[in-house]
């Protein structure tokens, strides 16, 4: 019924707005690498509430937090991740070299 009236199909569409979704593939490795970083706090030793229960544990003294920089080749899918301590642009660019390093020894050239 969708196909006789040009829709497409229903996992193509955004469910609140029924917009059809545009998604993208570059033709050739290399062309679009994404690059993000994401901020994880950690957990201190011997685990959190959902282990021990709430108020079993004393509160963590500040654990800080760990950087997972991640380059995803738009093509390939090929994925490269580090993880860090901080997101300073000294540690970004020396991400940035390795993960150009690493695509290139699996063929792609960023």
């Amino acid at each position: 019924m969708l196909r006789r009236f040009g829709l497409a199909r229903l996992d193509h569409l955004d469910r609140p707005t029924g917009r059809v979704i545009r998604r993208y593939d570059r033709e050739v490795a290399g062309e679009l690498a994404h690059i993000d970083v994401k901020k994880l706090g950690q957990i201190q030793p011997g685990g959190s509430h959902r282990i021990h229960g709430r108020g079993q544990v004393p509160h963590s003294t500040r654990q800080g937090y760990d950087y997972l920089h991640c380059a995803v080749d738009d093509h390939s899918r090929l994925a490269y991740v580090e993880a860090h301590r901080d997101e300073k642009a000294t540690n970004c660019s020396e991400f940035l070299r390795r993960a150009q390093r690493f695509y290139a020894d699996h063929g792609v050239l960023v």
